[in-house]
C-alpha cells in the first residue's frame, strides 16, 4: 500500500472503531464534548450570562464527567475486547458495572457537586499519593489486558512481532498525522483571528480538544484494536535500522563508561539508571521487533542484545541500593528494585521462550497489581514499612553517637515519613516531639531535598473595592542566603496596577505585615491551591491586603524558611 493511501487510512480508524467497539466510540465522543464545553465555557461563552451565574459549577461537573469518561474508556475498551461482539447485551452490563465504579471513583479523585462532604472525606482519608498510584495502575492493567486480547482475537493473521510493528506503524503515522492537522489548524485560527474577529486561545482550544479526542484518541484505540498488516517501507526502515542502529551506538557509549568507571574507580553518576533503563525500554522491544530477520547482521544482533544487556542490570543494580543504603527505601527505588526484577524475566523468557512472549503483557500486568493496588507489597506500603525501621532502630540508640551517615539515614526516614499523606499526624502519635529536637541543629544538606514546598494560588476574579481610593499591587520575595528577616514586620511595596509585571516602579514601602500567622498556616499545610477559591484577606494599618500568590520553601524538620513570596494587591482609604 502507498504511502498516500496509508495516511489516508488513517482517517477511517474512527469508522473501524465504531464497527468493532461501539462503546468505547461513544464514551470517547462524550469525553471529547465534555473537554470542548469545558473550553467553551472558560472562553467563547465565558460572558454569557448563565455562564457567569452558573460557570462554575459548570465547571466542577465538566472536569468531574471528563475525569469519569476518560476512566472509562479503558474499562469499556477491555469489556468489549472480552466479551466476544455478538454479545452486545453482555458487553453493556460489564460497560455498565464500569460505569457505576469509575463514576464513584472519580467522584473521590476530583470531587463533586453531588454528596460533596461524603466524597471529600473519602478522599483524604485515602490520601492523594494512593490515589495516584491506584489511578496509574488501573489504567496500565487495563491498557495491557486489552492489548493481549486484541491480539488474542488477531493472532490467526499475524505473529506477535507482526501485531507490534503494526500498532507501533499506525501510532507513528497517526502522531505525525496528528502534529501536521494541529499545525495546519494553529495556523487557520491564527489568519482568521487576526484578519477577521475572535480570541485565538478561545477558538484553538476546542479545535485542539475535537481533533485529540476524536482522531487521536479514536485512531490511537482502533489500531490497538486491529493493528496494520502492512507496514510501509519508510517506517520499517526506521524502526529496524535508524532507531535500531541509534541504541546500538548508545550500547558502545554505556560500555565505554563502564570501562572509565574502572579505570578511573568512579562512582557511578546518578543517571546512570534511568539511562539504562530507557536503553532497555528503547532497544530491547526493537530487537525483539528485528529477532524473526532469519539472516543478516541486524537479525544476529537482535538475538544477541539481550546477552550484550545483561550486565547492565549489574550496573542498574548497583546504582539503585547504594543509594538505598545512604538514603533508604523510596517508592522511586522500590519500583527500581521492581523494573530490575522485570528485565531479569523478560530476558529469561526472551531466551528460553521467545515464541510465547506475548504472555510477558500477563506477566507485568501482574507485576503492576502487585506494586500499585495490593496493600502491604504497593509501592507506597514497603517503603513506609521500611523507613520507619530505620527510623525506630536509629532513634532507639543515641543519636548523639550516630555516623554523619546514619544521621543522613535518619534525617531522611523522619523526612519521607513526614511528607506521606498525613505523616505528620502519623509521627506525632507515635513520636514524642521532642524525639525530632536534635535534627534542627544537624547540618545535614544533600542532593535528595530535605526541603517542602507549599503554594497557594488564585485569581483575584472580584475584587471589592467599594470604599477605597486607591488600588496597587505589589510583590515581595525573601530567598535562599538572605540576611534575616523579620516575618513580624515583612514590609509591602506599592507597584502600580498598570506595570509590565510585579515589583516594578516600587514606591515607598507602604505597611510592615504581620505575616508569622500566614507561614504557620502554609507550613501546617492548611493551605494550598487546592483550596484556594479567593484572595486571603488582612487589614494592617488601615490598609485592605488582598493576597493571590503565596510560595514558601521550608524545612520540615526544623521549621526554617528557605524562601517566601507573597503577591496580591493592596487597597487603601
Amino acid at each position: 500500500m502507498k504511502l498516500g493511501e496509508k495516511i489516508k487510512q488513517t482517517f477511517g480508524y474512527i469508522k473501524t472503531l465504531w464497527k468493532t467497539h461501539p462503546i468505547t466510540f461513544i464514551v470517547l465522543i462524550l469525553a471529547t464534548a465534555c473537554s470542548i464545553f469545558n473550553t467553551l465555557i472558560n472562553g467563547v461563552l465565558y460572558n454569557a450570562p448563565v455562564i457567569r451565574t452558573y460557570g462554575n459549577s459548570l465547571g466542577i461537573v465538566l472536569a468531574h464527567f471528563l475525569l469519569w469518561f476518560i476512566l472509562l474508556i479503558f474499562g469499556v475498551f477491555f469489556a468489549e475486547n472480552v466479551i466476544n461482539r455478538d454479545r452486545l447485551e453482555l458487553r453493556l452490563i460489564i460497560s455498565g458495572i464500569f460505569a457505576v465504579a469509575t463514576f464513584f471513583y472519580s467522584s473521590i479523585l476530583s470531587g463533586t457537586l453531588f454528596f460533596e462532604k461524603f466524597f471529600d472525606k473519602l478522599n483524604k482519608a485515602i490520601g492523594n499519593e494512593h490515589l495516584s498510584m491506584i489511578t496509574i495502575g488501573y489504567i496500565a492493567i487495563l491498557f495491557l489486558l486489552s492489548v493481549f486480547l486484541c491480539y488474542e482475537r488477531l493472532s490467526d493473521r499475524f505473529s506477535f512481532p507482526d501485531y507490534l510493528k503494526g500498532v507501533l506503524s499506525g501510532s507513528f503515522l497517526i502522531g505525525v498525522i496528528y502534529c501536521v492537522v494541529l499545525l495546519g489548524i494553529v495556523t487557520l485560527t491564527f489568519v482568521f483571528t487576526e484578519l477577521l474577529f475572535g480570541d485565538f486561545e478561545d477558538i484553538l482550544e476546542p479545535l485542539f480538544c475535537l481533533v485529540t479526542g476524536m482522531y487521536l484518541g479514536g485512531a490511537f484505540i482502533a489500531t490497538i484494536a486491529n493493528s496494520e498488516e502492512e507496514v510501509p517501507k519508510f517506517v520499517n526502515v526506521l524502526f529496524c535500522y535508524v532507531l535500531y542502529g541509534m541504541s546500538l551506538i548508545a550500547y558502545v557509549i554505556v560500555y565505554l563508561y563502564i570501562i572509565k568507571i574502572l579505570v578511573f574507580s568512579k562512582f557511578p553518576s546518578n543517571t546512570v539508571f534511568a539511562i539504562i533503563t530507557s536503553l532497555f525500554c528503547f532497544s530491547i522491544p526493537l530487537a525483539y521487533l528485528n529477532s524473526d530477520k532469519e539472516s543478516g547482521f541486524i537479525g544476529r544482533i537482535s538475538r544477541l542484545l539481550p546477552y550484550v544487556f545483561a550486565p547492565l542490570m549489574i550496573l542498574q543494580a548497583y546504582t539503585v541500593f547504594a543509594r538505598i543504603s545512604q538514603y533508604g527505601l523510596t517508592p522511586s527505588r522500590y519500583l527500581g528494585i521492581a523494573f530490575i526484577f522485570f528485565e531479569i524475566v523478560y530476558i529469561l523468557w526472551y531466551l528460553l521462550k521467545r515464541d510465547k512472549l506475548k504472555y510477558i503483557l500477563l506477566f507485568l500486568a501482574g507485576l503492576v497489581f502487585v506494586l500499585t493496588l495490593v496493600p502491604g507489597s504497593n509501592a507506597l506500603s514497603v517503603p513506609k514499612f521500611a523507613q520507619e525501621a530505620t527510623l525506630k532502630r536509629l532513634l532507639s540508640e543515641d543519636v548523639s553517637a550516630l555516623s554523619m551517615e546514619d544521621k543522613k539515614r535518619l534525617r531522611a526516614a523522619a523526612e519521607y515519613l513526614r511528607g506521606m499523606d498525613g505523616g505528620e499526624e502519623y509521627l506525632k502519635r507515635k513520636y514524642p516531639e521532642e524525639a525530632f529536637d536534635f535534627l534542627k541543629d544537624m547540618e545535614v544538606r544533600d542532593e535528595e531535598g530535605l526541603r517542602r514546598y507549599v503554594d497557594y494560588s488564585c485569581e483575584a476574579t472580584e475584587l471589592d473595592i467599594s470604599g477605597y481610593s486607591t488600588v496597587s499591587r505589589f510583590s515581595e520575595s525573601v530567598y535562599s542566603g538572605s540576611e534575616d528577616v523579620d516575618y513580624s514586620a515583612f514590609p509591602i511595596k506599592k507597584t502600580s496596577l498598570d506595570s509590565e509585571y510585579y515589583g516594578a516602579e516600587e514606591e515607598e514601602t507602604a505597611l510592615y505585615f504581620d505575616a508569622t500567622e500566614l507561614i504557620e498556616l502554609m507550613i501546617g499545610e492548611k493551605l494550598s491551591t487546592d483550596d484556594a477559591n479567593e484572595p486571603l484577606k488582612y487589614v494592617e494599618d488601615g490598609y485592605t491586603i488582598e493576597i493571590t500568590h503565596v510560595y514558601i520553601s521550608y524545612d520540615p524538620l526544623s521549621g526554617d524558611v528557605y524562601n517566601f513570596r507573597i503577591e496580591g494587591f493592596l487597597l487603601s482609604k
